[in-house]
């Protein structure tokens, strides 16, 4: 196991942009084509690396019971989205933690509490939304939600297709494949092009097994197998012997692109 990948409960909402914010959006990380935005930036790049899935566990499992736990649950779908774009910003990053929730006798989260995990605090007050189950005795109460955050990979792995981000846009670039099925009424999805690139890092850094496969573009598929075959990722110590690894790469050609709207839902 790497250091820095545990297992727990992943609780992230949004992350607050003053420029986002004096667009008029109601999150500052749900724009119109569901990626982040910068300062200043108007577009979505049409390259995303590594967009999987990161841990996502209440813990310690027994904390929540019932109705209480199933109110959490239905949240993390979003929470893990949230995370996830969190780690596109600050690569790697992970920790533990606790969030201390007020709930009113109706239900409502009045408050949020956060200890250990203070650079998530913004992501973290979206668990205002979470309704639980009204109190019968009209009796206000506090819970807490032990959390561990971690990536789905190591660091060093997005580091490493990072830096060959211009060999992959490329490659994506000369083999656009298939445009996406059409929706009813002739109306083309505006969803990316991906490729899962599958690998095991070695005890030495070097990559054995590079496969990338792509529903709709087969050939981008090749040229990008052919970049990453060349990579060399060293993990830090304690590093086991293999890990095995399935990186996205989604890409989004131009005229597929949606208007770049800030704020509004997912």
């Amino acid at each position: 196991m790497i250091r820095g990948l545990g297992v727990g409960l992943v609780l992230v909402l949004a992350l607050t942009d003053p420029a986002r914010a004096q667009a008029g959006g109601t999150d500052p990380l749900d724009g119109a084509d569901g990626q982040f935005r910068g300062p200043g930036e108007t577009a979505p790049s049409p390259l995303r690396l590594g967009a999987g899935p990161p841990s996502v566990k209440l813990a310690p499992p027994g904390l929540l019971r019932g109705q209480d736990r199933a109110a959490v649950e239905r949240f993390l779908p979003r929470l893990r989205d949230c995370y996830r774009r969190v780690l596109e910003q600050q690569p790697g990053k992970a920790g533990a933690g606790v969030a201390t929730l007020h709930v009113a006798a109706d239900g409502r989260v009045t408050d949020v509490k956060v200890v250990g995990l203070e650079w998530l605090r913004g992501c973290l007050n979206g668990l205002r939304t979470v309704r639980f189950p009204p109190d019968d005795g009209a009796r206000e109460r506090d819970l807490e939600l032990g959390l561990t955050v971690a990536p789905p990979w190591p660091a060093e792995v997005d580091q490493a297709f990072a830096s060959k981000r211009d060999d992959l846009l490329a490659c994506m670039d000369r083999n656009p494949g298939k445009p996406p099925r059409p929706q009813v009424g002739g109306v083309n999805l505006p969803g990316p092009t991906t490729v899962t690139v599958t690998f095991t890092i070695t005890a030495k850094g070097k990559l054995s097994g590079v496969s990338a496969r792509s529903p709709t573009a087969s050939a981008a598929a090749r040229c990008v197998s052919k970049v990453v075959r060349k990579l060399i990722i060293t993990l830090p110590d304690p590093a086991p012997r293999k890990l095995t690894v399935s990186y996205p790469i989604d890409w989004v050609a131009p005229s597929r692109q949606p208007h770049p709207t800030m704020g509004g839902s997912p």
